[in-house]
């Protein structure tokens, strides 16, 4: 019995114990950290086990799970979730195995968000989140799970036998990198979150000048790469090549010597072009590459000319 005293306001009908009870206010020990706790209108037979909060329940529930049934939750348990199952089935159809799979569900989740949140998921708040974040930092002195040092690696470990999903065999024959690259394409072509720099808009200005506006369509993919442009009516797709991160400011020795972890970068992106060119002959498809010196020249003397004359003759 975690109840330390009883306070007892008087009734006006003091022979209603109905009315007795409600207005009980009980003094007690939490049940799980033991911290002092008041509550009012309980009834007797709730008195065995009292909490101050909802983790202190959730902890208690786990205490029992553990002790019961060596599992931390209900749904662990067979007998539970087969249960819950036939519950659901029954109620909401027989392909429903989760009631979030139903559309009310997820309109009502979202309209009691909007209500108590301001927002349609929890995540989305700021409030949950850096309470969150804190509950994490005073319990496990980490913010976030993946700030454990070695946390993935050992998870990966445990599960697969490597610490990389893409080690993994049975993994890497399921993975599609050409669906997930053109998926990745259209999300950021979607969102505008591709990058982008001052001299590829001009380009691009400078290309609808040409074309028109209709003719230029930027980041066109092409077996799995994002090109810069695309002009549909000569067939020909368009990529800038700054001179600085194609590395085409100096020479190719001096940028293999990787003294900085920006010409590392700047190798492989010369070896990307490299091999799009490749591919691009070997396939018949028409790739034009327009340096920055090309552009800052055609801007300088504001004469478009051989832009136009380079791509055409390539289109």
């Amino acid at each position: 019995m975690s109840v330390l005293w009883v306070e007892i306001k008087p009734s006006k009908n003091i022979t209603n114990s109905k009315s007795f009870w409600t207005k009980t206010a009980i003094v007690f020990s939490c049940h799980t950290c033991q911290s002092i706790g008041r509550k009012n209108w309980f009834y007797p037979r709730q008195f065995e086990n009292l909490f101050c909060c909802k983790s202190c329940v959730s902890k208690w529930r786990h205490k029992c799970f553990v002790k019961k049934y060596d599992v931390t939750g209900p749904m662990l348990v067979p007998k539970f979730a087969e249960k819950t199952l036939s519950t659901i089935r029954e109620r909401c159809g027989e392909n429903v195995t989760n009631v979030f799979q139903l559309s009310a569900t997820k309109e009502k989740s979202k309209q009691t968000n909007l209500q108590n949140l301001g927002v349609e998921n929890p995540s989305q708040s700021e409030e949950v989140r850096l309470k969150k974040e804190q509950t994490s930092l005073d319990n496990n002195g980490y913010r976030y799970t993946f700030e454990q040092t070695g946390f993935l690696e050992q998870k990966m470990l445990e599960k697969y036998g490597a610490t990389n999903a893409m080690l993994v065999p049975s993994i890497l024959a399921k993975f599609d990198y050409k669906t997930s690259n053109i998926r990745r394409h259209q999300t950021k072509k979607r969102n505008g979150s591709y990058g982008k720099s001052k001299e590829e808009d001009h380009l691009r200005e400078i290309l609808v000048s040409i074309f028109g506006q209709d003719d230029v369509e930027p980041h066109a993919p092409l077996n799995g790469w994002d090109i810069d442009f695309y002009v549909r009516s000569l067939n020909t797709y368009i990529q800038y090549d700054g001179q600085y991160y194609h590395g085409l400011d100096r020479p190719l020795e001096a940028i293999r010597q990787h003294k900085t972890i920006t010409d590392k970068m700047i190798h492989r992106t010369f070896i990307r072009d490299s091999y799009q060119d490749h591919w691009c002959v070997q396939n018949n498809v028409k790739l034009v590459r327009i340096s920055g010196y090309e552009l800052k020249e055609a801007i300088k003397i504001n004469s478009f000319e051989r832009i136009k004359e380079k791509v055409e003759t390539y289109g």
